[in-house]
């Protein structure tokens, strides 16, 4: 079934693709982090909060190597070889470094009554995934306007 026979034109189908792969590996990781918490609540290993913040950082990085890949697959066809996967786990990197910085470090200086949700229940893991995950968002926009797919092929 191609995208046309939906009711999308190529140009707003390449517009959803391109908004929904800079913001669906955040979606994932945020999904991810309300499943871990409710996991924490079964095994004690998952509530520890390093233990979920490499979890998710590597959920951050595969969710991110699949979209590139996707990605590149589709424009550069068969063209992928380990140099083109080297640029892809390369260029995952930098949103998964964003993630980390906004989950770890940028929750410290939300305002107060944030902060103050912040420490109880399910909000404890979903408010530093939030800010994570649109910091992720940002980095993928920024990126996507200085490296574009094409270059990854290349």
């Amino acid at each position: 079934m191609s995208i046309t026979s939906i009711g999308m034109n190529e140009e707003t189908a390449k517009l959803v693709w391109s908004h929904l792969s800079k913001s669906a590996p955040s979606m994932l990781v945020g999904s991810c982090a309300a499943i871990l918490y409710l996991s924490g609540t079964v095994w004690s290993c998952m509530a520890c909060g390093p233990v979920r913040t490499v979890l998710l950082t590597v959920i951050a990085f595969l969710a991110q190597c699949v979209i590139l890949y996707s990605a590149a697959r589709n424009e550069c066809e068969a063209k992928i070889n380990s140099e083109t996967v080297k640029k892809i786990l390369t260029r995952a990197l930098y949103p998964t470094a964003a993630f980390v910085f906004g989950y770890v470090i940028i929750p410290w200086f939300l305002p107060a009554p944030l902060i103050l949700i912040s420490k109880i229940g399910p909000t404890k893991v979903i408010i530093p995934a939030a800010t994570g995950g649109l910091s992720m968002i940002a980095m993928n926009y920024i990126l996507g306007n200085y490296i574009s797919v094409e270059e990854i092929c290349q």
